[in-house]
């Protein structure tokens, strides 16, 4: 194993660290971390207000490990050397039960493992009290600390301290590292991702997600909905709405594999929760805001060789006397930092979710528009699927011209094609009323922006 050197006299840390030189603004680990203590070493966070090792974001900028080595001995020690190391494993195991035994399933890998001298006197220096500083760089594609029953990926500080004149007697103290991702979210340059579609049984509905469908861990995810019916007599009883993670776990033994599935937040909306607007005989609507909650608990989405962890959103529509409608679509959970202060990113969603929602009645407006072109070369008259005549409110009337007969499914199939073809960001219109969410918080951020009112 290659041995890097770190020097603490020239200047290697920047000002984070030289602020933190003296042995004051230092903040001593928990207990609880330590894997292998050591009564005369203990580790200490880069400040008194620190909880990690870690300063920078993982995966998106330069990351750091910073703190500092404490050695505190009774006497005068004679120290030839002290070699931190930072060393990560993926580890998976699990039993599966065989006649009157268990077989165990395992894999373990090491994702890094890199050894720095943080002192170094060839002719020993003598040493009873000392802070010694480090900084390490981290490698970018390193995955982030999780740990379940059957899997985990974990990271460990072991420093050792080599003594002068005493051979194989070396003090060692190590603690478990925990690294953290973060993805930060450009407010203004990163747009909510749109959800859209049309169903068979005359359903078009709108979603409108985070930025790149990423769910932040510990708060409620606000999605706002439009639903329209394209048809007559169709109903929405309910919505449920439920999160669901899928972890698999793997081992050497490609034949083998562990699979979990589990829902991790669900949500159910009521029929007298949903907003209904009637826009005419034949055309309806319904809008919400979904206001879904992560809990802080909940693992953050991952992919390395052992283990994997995805996340599904499900939105059920439950209709009336119909088919229900389920929409499907891989999430990404994780935790999110928001670079513009001025917007969250709750906000910026619901500001394109009222562009998005405007769509709708522009479109709407050129369907009406193509249907009045076509009424004027004959009498629109609509009939039902089977068979009885159905006359639309404001219809043009012509005597002169022949009549002309269209069934639901036809003018549907007019209509729709225009709908979802246009610019996401068209001229604003107004929108509809907006139904106030039962979470406070979520309420909070949906007013400030003023959609739907």
């Amino acid at each position: 194993m290659e041995i890097g050197s770190i020097n603490p006299t020239q200047d290697t840390f920047d000002k984070i660290t030289s602020i933190s030189l003296r042995t004051s603004s230092y903040n001593p680990v928990p207990s609880s971390i330590y894997t292998k203590p050591h009564k005369n070493l203990t580790f200490s966070y880069v400040n008194s207000n620190a909880k990690s090792f870690q300063i920078g974001k993982l995966g998106e900028n330069d990351t750091y490990l910073i703190g500092s080595l404490r050695l505190d001995y009774p006497q005068l020690r004679q120290i030839r050397n002290v070699i931190l190391q930072l060393k990560g494993i993926e580890k998976t195991c699990w039993f599966k039960p065989q006649a009157r035994s268990k077989s165990a399933n395992s894999a373990e890998q090491v994702l890094i493992e890199k050894a720095f001298r943080i002192f170094s006197a060839d002719d020993g220096q003598e040493m009873q009290s000392s802070d010694l500083p480090f900084k390490v760089k981290l490698p970018h594609n390193l995955p982030e600390s999780i740990t379940t029953d059957i899997g985990s990926i974990k990271y460990f500080l072991r420093a050792t301290v080599n003594r002068k004149g005493v051979i194989g007697n070396a003090n060692i103290v190590e603690v478990e590292c925990e690294l953290k991702k973060t993805i930060i979210l450009d407010i203004e340059r990163d747009p909510p991702y749109q959800l859209r579609g049309e169903s068979r049984n005359g359903l078009e509905y709108a979603f409108i997600l985070p930025p790149f469908k990423h769910f932040k861990i510990g708060s409620f995810v606000s999605i706002p909905m439009r639903i329209r019916f394209l048809r007559p007599n169709i109903h929405v009883d309910r919505v449920q709405v439920s999160l669901v993670k899928f972890m698999d776990f793997r081992c050497t033994n490609p034949n083998e594999a562990r699979h979990i599935k589990q829902e991790v937040a669900s949500l159910t909306i009521a029929r007298e929760e949903l907003r209904s607007i009637q826009k005419t005989n034949l055309d309806c609507e319904c809008v919400h805001t979904i206001n879904l909650f992560i809990p802080r608990a909940t693992l953050p989405t991952i992919s390395t060789r052992y283990i994997s962890n995805s996340y599904q959103l499900s939105i059920k529509l439950c209709l009336v006397d119909e088919i229900d409608l389920q929409i499907d679509e891989i999430v990404r959970l994780a935790s999110i930092l928001e670079t513009n202060n001025r917007t969250s990113t709750s906000e910026s969603q619901q500001i394109l979710s009222r562009q998005v929602f405007d769509t709708f009645d522009q479109q709407k407006a050129s369907r009406l528009q193509h249907q009045t072109s076509i009424s004027t070369f004959g009498t629109l008259s609509i009939t039902s699927n089977d068979g009885e005549p159905m006359t639309p409110p404001n219809e043009p009337s012509s005597q002169s011209a022949p009549s002309q007969k269209l069934s639901i499914k036809a003018l549907r199939r007019i209509s729709s094609d225009e709908y979802f073809t246009s610019s996401p960001y068209p001229t604003a219109l107004s929108p509809p009323p907006y139904h106030k969410p039962t979470s406070p918080a979520a309420s909070h951020l949906i007013e400030r922006s003023g959609i739907f009112q």
